[in-house]
């Protein structure tokens, strides 16, 4: 399944994005969902959204300044299985 911005008409880190996904995978439950992102401020959003959140930390730079705190930082995603 392919989820695009473009179905919505506007894009991240508008919470309509994350609740279109939530509608199109048919899950009520906000933390039911595993959003990973290697960019902070998607990643920040997702998680001030509702989402358990990892972000993959592959430029080691500083979170943005926007509310979301994530579950977990990973420096590759080999290290994703073992925190789902």
């Amino acid at each position: 399944m392919i989820l695009s911005v473009e179905d919505v008409g506007i894009y991240k880190p508008s919470r309509r994005v994350y609740r279109h996904a939530m509608h199109k995978l048919q899950i009520q439950d906000a933390p039911a969902i595993c959003f990973v992102s290697a960019n902070s401020w998607d990643a920040q959003a997702a998680a001030q959204f509702g989402f358990q959140v990892v972000k993959l930390a592959r430029s080691g730079g500083q979170d943005d300044r926007i509310p979301g705190k994530v579950s977990a930082t990973i420096p590759s995603l080999s290290e994703l299985a073992a925190l789902v």
